[in-house]
């Protein structure tokens, strides 16, 4: 390449270089601003192939710079994102449309039985905030489950798990129909 080439490769560089910070100022978005680096990044990825020594030198700084701001616009969204989500207490996005129809005792047997197998948050839960949570999105509220438990602990007819029993057998049944049912071809 011979020098003419490169002060030009380096002036279109420069105002490429230029535009791509001016243009950080018309976006009031930042996630559009983003998703538009991100493209803009694989673009020039794309134009390594085939091209001449001295363009990929300059693609690659371009392509080096495009991260930096990539991390940078990221980590900008992260933090308003989680200014964001501090402020709001608590956020209903979408109610739920689920209503527990059950007994509060199949409710709180079921809920105890979760909080065992340690299923959500892998156990780093409080039976407390399990209950509140599950409890928010079934519509339901139960504030002395301790004593229900204390119920479906002391039964006595031999079925202390009534409830988890049900759900069980159901499913079981459910697996058993299926069986019977032909294959659909």
């Amino acid at each position: 390449m011979n020098t003419d080439e490169n002060i030009y490769l380096k002036k279109q560089y420069d105002e490429f270089i230029r535009l791509v910070f001016s243009k950080e100022n018309t976006f009031t978005n930042k996630t559009a601003y983003y998703n538009t680096l991100v493209y803009t990044r694989t673009e020039l990825t794309g134009l390594k192939e085939g091209a001449k020594k001295n363009t990929v030198i300059y693609l690659q700084k371009a392509i080096e710079i495009f991260d930096r701001k990539i991390d940078s616009i990221e980590k900008q969204i992260l933090v308003e994102k989680s200014i964001e989500f501090s402020q709001v207490k608590q956020v209903k996005l979408c109610p739920s449309k689920m209503k527990w129809t059950g007994g509060i005792v199949e409710w709180v047997e079921m809920i105890y039985a979760l909080y065992q197998v340690k299923r959500i948050n892998d156990g780093k839960i409080s039976l407390k905030e399990l209950f509140q949570q599950l409890g928010e999105f079934f519509d339901i509220e139960v504030n002395e489950f301790a004593n229900y438990f204390m119920s479906i602990k002391n039964r006595k007819d031999g079925h202390r798990t009534k409830f988890t029993d049900l759900m069980r057998n159901a499913l079981l049944e459910r697996m058993e129909e299926a069986d019977r049912k032909p294959v659909r071809k």
